[in-house]
């Protein structure tokens, strides 16, 4: 009885070295990735499929008090892919949502559905609704940096971050 014992520990320890890993890829490959934009503009980026999209409801927030984009963008001749996703579809992602600390995309969890549209249209449905210049330029280097780094953008930089602060500290 003791060696099957012993190896249940071994198999549980086991696990739980997997569980840390699978931890700390879910850290360097983050679900969502807030970028700096200027006030009062606010961008989370959504990893779904390896692509980095924006919520509906965010792109929204930069014109309108409701998520109208869909509703807009209809009165338009302008096609732009967008996914609808259900809560019980991505977790992980409306989990990340949860853990965000934004207000507009919490409002997402009501609902239990968000609509994405691509980064890489961003800059084009910007230009459909004459979007401020200020954010045109924020979005077109943001479009620029991933043609550039592709999922490199979405690497955590929080270890560079202490860094600094430790340098900062130092003088």
């Amino acid at each position: 009885g003791m060696s099957l014992s012993k190896k249940v520990k071994e198999k549980e320890v086991s696990n739980l070295e997997n569980k840390t890993r699978t931890v700390r890829t879910t850290r360097f490959m983050m679900d969502i990735k807030k970028i700096d934009l200027p006030s009062p503009y606010t961008l989370h980026l959504l990893r779904y499929m390896n692509q980095p999209c924006i919520m509906s409801k965010e792109i929204s927030s930069w014109f309108w008090e409701a998520d109208l984009l869909q509703f807009h963008l209809k009165k338009t001749s302008n096609k732009f892919p967008n996914v609808t996703l259900h809560r019980e579809s991505v977790p992980n992602l409306f989990q990340a949502l949860v853990e965000s600390q934004s207000p507009l995309l919490w409002e997402a969890l009501g609902i239990n559905t968000i609509t994405l549209y691509s980064l890489k249209d961003l800059p084009a449905i910007l230009e459909v609704f004459n979007g401020p210049k200020v954010l045109q330029d924020a979005v077109n280097l943001l479009v620029d940096e991933w043609k550039l780094k592709g999922m490199e953008l979405w690497k955590e930089d929080s270890e560079d971050d202490t860094h600094e602060i430790e340098e900062v500290n130092g003088v």
